[in-house]
Order: C-alpha cells, then sequence, then structure tokens
C-alpha cells in the first residue's frame, strides 16, 4: 500500500471511529406515541403502517414489554431509552413509538407507569368487537408456537370450552383470559385516569379496516408529522391475518354478545358515548 492510499486509510478509520463514538454518546429517543392495545384489534398493523412514515424511526422491536414485565421494568429507564433510535443529528421532526398491547390488559400497572415516565408521549388504544377480538385470540393461541422468551401459550381447547372454563372461574394462563381481555370498561378508565384528552386517542378496529388513511393520518396529525398519501403501500398493510380453524357457533355466538352488553354499556358510560366497535 502507497503512502496515499495509507493515509487515506488512515483517515477513513479515524472517521468511521468518530463517527461510531458519536452515536454512541448522542442521546436516545423516547416514544412520543405508545400503541397499548387492545390485543388483535390491529395494534401490529398500526405499527407497521406508521414505522414505514418517513418522519418515525421504529425502536428495536414492537413489543418492548418495559411497563409490563417487572424484571424489565426494574431495569430502570435508562434501559428502556436504549431499546430507541438515537436522536438524529441534524435532521429535526422525527419520532418513535412501540407498541405493546399487553399494557391495556394491564391497565391498572401500565398506565400510572407510562404517564410517569413518558409525561409527553401518548397513548393509542384500539378497540375491537369484544367478541371477535376474543375469537380471532383463541384463533391465534391454536397455532401459536411456545418458545424461550415468548409471552404465547397455546390453547387446544374448543372456543366454547375456553370460553365456559373462563365463564366457571377455572384458573386460566394469562393469555387465555379471552373475555377479561375484551372487558374494556376498567381498562381505559385507568388509562383517562392518568392521561388527558390531549394524550390519549382512542380508535376502533373496524375504522382501520374501513379508512385505515383516515385513521393513521389523525394519529400523523396529532403527533405532529405529515400525513402520509393515500396511494402509499403502506397503508394496504394488513398484519398477523389468520385463517380460522373452524367458524365460530352462531348461537354462542349470540351468547356472547348477550355477555358483552351490560360492560359495552360501562364501556359508554367510560367514554361518553357508545364507541362504533361492533361488527355485527
Amino acid at each position: 500500500m502507497g503512502p496515499d492510499n495509507c493515509i487515506q486509510f488512515h483517515w477513513l478509520n479515524m472517521a468511521n471511529l468518530i463517527r461510531r463514538t458519536m452515536e454512541a454518546v448522542r442521546p436516545r429517543m423516547l416514544p412520543k406515541l405508545v400503541i397499548v392495545g387492545a390485543q388483535k384489534a390491529g395494534t401490529t398493523t398500526v405499527f407497521n403502517m406508521l414505522t414505514r412514515h418517513p418522519k418515525v424511526l421504529p425502536p428495536v422491536r414492537k413489543e418492548l414489554h418495559f411497563f409490563d414485565v417487572e424484571d424489565q421494568y426494574g431495569k430502570g429507564i435508562r434501559h428502556y431509552r436504549s431499546l430507541f433510535p438515537a436522536l438524529p443529528l441534524r435532521a429535526r421532526g422525527y419520532i418513535t413509538l412501540e407498541a405493546t398491547p399487553r399494557y391495556l390488559f394491564f391497565s391498572g400497572i401500565c398506565a400510572p407507569r407510562i404517564a410517569r415516565h413518558l409525561p409527553e408521549a401518548t397513548c393509542l388504544i384500539l378497540l375491537r368487537d369484544p367478541v371477535k377480538r376474543a375469537y380471532s385470540a383463541w384463533n391465534m393461541n391454536r397455532t401459536v408456537q411456545r418458545r424461550p422468551g415468548s409471552l404465547g401459550v397455546p390453547d387446544m381447547r374448543s372456543f366454547t370450552q375456553a370460553v365456559e372454563d373462563e365463564l366457571a372461574g377455572k384458573v386460566q394462563e394469562e393469555q387465555h383470559q379471552y373475555l377479561a381481555r375484551s372487558s374494556y370498561a376498567d381498562q381505559v378508565a385507568d388509562y383517562r385516569r392518568h392521561f388527558p384528552p390531549s394524550r390519549l386517542l382512542i380508535h376502533s378496529f373496524k375504522s382501520l379496516k374501513q379508512n385505515p388513511a383516515a385513521l393513521i393520518n389523525g394519529i400523523c396529525d396529532h403527533l405532529g408529522i405529515p400525513a402520509m398519501h393515500p396511494d402509499d403501500p403502506a397503508l394496504s398493510i394488513r398484519s398477523n391475518h389468520r385463517t380460522y380453524v373452524e367458524p365460530m357457533d352462531p348461537g354462542f355466538e349470540r351468547q356472547l354478545y348477550a355477555h358483552f352488553a351490560p360492560e359495552m354499556e360501562r364501556l359508554a358510560t367510560v367514554l361518553g358515548y357508545m364507541p362504533d366497535i361492533l361488527e355485527n
């Protein structure tokens, strides 16, 4: 290698070292949006759409489970911050986000923690028809694989048996509490107690299906980032779509809607309006 090449190689190494050093000391971002749930209500789809936005920088993964898992929360906010991208050096207007649907189910723990540690963040709640959500969650658990570190637990019971076991008060795996996870009133109330309306967005899975561009761009407007073009391919993303292993029994479905009718009334009281989430 000649002298000129040696000098060029030296300066290239120095430049890379400086860049890595600056990246290491640059502050990490914190999320401006936390998608808290509900499970099987479009959280992955919304996350995937938003992370295609040119002004949105994604975290290391979608579900961080910081506020709901004690050993993660015990690592402290510095650990949480490490899961997000570094602040861009020159460009402005970038944001980041996360999406952990379990935050809604564990609202009593997660809502105050998020409010305390992320005082400028907005929480997004996506609500789905409670019967359809419960059935979709059961269908997912029929095919879930148990892996190290995963919260997924397979459920080989029929949907009818799973619901009857829950109604009978039998001890259930957390992931198999299908009715409890669809009982939104208390969960939403917890977030309303800890977040002002300006920092709490509540949308429906139904509106996401009907007009994804309107829902996503409403979120973008709230976050202060440009709207996405209605023809943007990101707005056609459909995540975690699964074929149902069997149709829900129509008679049992009617029973479940009757079961959830009082819960829907309670949710309307919490919100001050009846949400348009039923798909029947």
